[in-house]
């Protein structure tokens, strides 16, 4: 799959070319790929169902009363965000952040 935006900066950039491994078995920090609307999305993996997430309005997130420790986001942002914090992730879903949290929407949209 080829990278076509600047949402994972400064991970990866758009024309990079990603490898998908399809494992079972993920953690939280994992870059995977997600099906929307017929689109594939690249995010980062931060929290599991039952998890409970946090972000401060500097941009950090804390997953279960830990803050993370995100070296792959250059600028922290609570960006474009209109779901209300703590957020409980729900049954059946993953919790997911792009690393250029300025400029693209993720989970902290009830749009995606």
């Amino acid at each position: 799959m080829k990278m076509d935006n600047i949402s994972m900066e400064p991970t990866l950039y758009s024309g990079d070319v990603l490898y998908i491994d399809k494992k079972a078995d993920l953690v939280p920090g994992d870059i995977i790929v997600l099906r929307y609307n017929e689109k594939k999305l690249v995010k980062r993996l931060i929290a599991f169902e039952g998890d409970t997430v946090e972000i401060d309005d500097n941009g950090y997130v804390t997953v279960n009363g830990t803050v993370l420790n995100e070296p792959y986001v250059e600028f922290p942002s609570l960006g474009e965000c209109d779901i209300e914090f703590p957020f409980t992730v729900p049954e059946g879903t993953v919790f997911v952040l792009v690393d250029n949290r300025n400029f693209s929407i993720d989970y902290r949209s009830s749009s995606l």
